[in-house]
């Protein structure tokens, strides 16, 4: 089967991915743009995507300014650092086939890339600055050799590659200073200047997930980021892994969850995103699928929370599929309506309003 029980919006969450597919087919607009990746990485994905010269001289770095003195490179990491208003994500190439780097970058009509783009729109519609990290940024990191090789002795499933890029992702964040992260397929709820941080006994901020134990939205300074990194990584030595076919794995999610005690003590827990099965149907996809908008008890109830993550799980949930079936629909076909419905339930937000969604409940 390919189906379960096929929702009223089906058909149109189909027409609507397929229209978007086209939009962005007919952009001239580069999903690798200066501004929202650092020098460095946004030379490499052009160069693999084949935009930039391949020439000596016309190989210069597309983000320095004409005198090539790195200008546009100290701008951009100057305004990650020390902002409130600025959130991370981390993107980087992943082929299909291999498993491994990707040898070119994911075509603009891609999920990936879609998704990215539905992502960066969704922050910044809520005020917020954005920024894509990639490999290249946890390179910049002091602790980056040593720490790759010790990645090695972890298990880490038969999706290596991705399950090392979580873990070097945490160096990233620490490399450009730290803040808030991330994954891009988590939306807000909220602006940059509603948003508290995770206070330690001592009354200082402490790295905070604000997800529970699941890495989806996280905030730190610098040096929380390097501290997490390292506890993660200690973590999946002592950990116990699982079993997934015929791979063991340890998660840098699965260290996070090893983490949480005793609590406090290694990091703050708030439950602030919205993610569990029975939430998200309330809130979000079961409010798309009857194709109504939000009641003011229903924006205010949102308003205890700070952002969304639309997971592979719940995305597959709201279409009426197995996320885990094999055969029938592939994960990248359940996946490609995600950026659709990212961009349709911000459309349906925006109608809450700020006021509605100012909430006693999230301090």
């Amino acid at each position: 089967r390919t189906m379960a029980k096929p929702l009223p919006r089906r058909v149109a969450l189909a027409a609507a991915s397929l229209v978007v597919a086209l939009a962005l087919l007919l952009m001239s607009d580069d999903p690798f743009r200066c501004e929202y990746l650092s020098a460095s990485s946004a030379l490499r994905l052009r160069r693999l995507s084949g935009t930039s010269a391949s020439t000596a001289e016309n190989n210069a770095d597309p983000c320095d300014d004409e005198n090539g003195d790195g200008a546009l490179e100290s701008i951009w990491r100057g305004r990650g650092r020390g902002r409130d208003d600025v959130v991370h994500t981390f993107f980087e190439p992943i082929d299909r086939k291999t498993r491994g780097p990707m040898s070119g970058v994911p075509p603009s009509n891609s999920t990936e890339v879609r998704t990215l783009d539905a992502w960066r729109s969704a922050w910044e519609s809520k005020g917020w600055t954005v920024r894509v990290l990639t490999l290249d940024d946890a390179r910049r990191h002091p602790d980056f050799g040593a720490y790759e090789s010790s990645l090695d002795s972890v298990p880490l499933g038969g999706n290596a590659y991705y399950n090392r890029l979580c873990y070097l992702r945490w160096l990233a964040m620490a490399a450009v200073g730290g803040g808030w992260m991330s994954d891009f397929d988590v939306v807000p709820i909220a602006g940059p200047s509603t948003l508290g941080y995770g206070k330690g006994e001592d009354g200082a901020d402490r790295f905070t997930s604000y997800g529970g134990p699941v890495p989806s939205l996280l905030h730190g300074s610098s040096e929380e980021w390097t501290r997490m990194a390292h506890l993660l990584l200690d973590a999946s030595k002592r950990g116990k892994s699982i079993q997934v076919g015929k791979y063991k794995l340890f998660s840098d999610m699965m260290g996070l969850q090893a983490l949480r005690d005793p609590p406090g003590e290694n990091y703050v827990i708030r439950k602030e995103v919205l993610q569990s099965h029975a939430e998200v149907r309330e809130l979000v996809t079961g409010l798309m699928t009857a194709g109504r908008s939000y009641t003011q008890k229903e924006c205010h109830k949102l308003g205890r929370y700070r952002a969304v993550h639309f997971s592979h799980v719940i995305v597959a949930d709201a279409l009426g599929v197995d996320p885990w079936e094999r055969g029938g629909m592939s994960l990248q076909e359940k996946l490609s309506d995600r950026p659709v419905m990212i961009r349709t339930w911000m459309d349906m937000l925006a109608k809450c309003g700020d006021e509605k969604l100012a909430s006693d409940a999230r301090t």
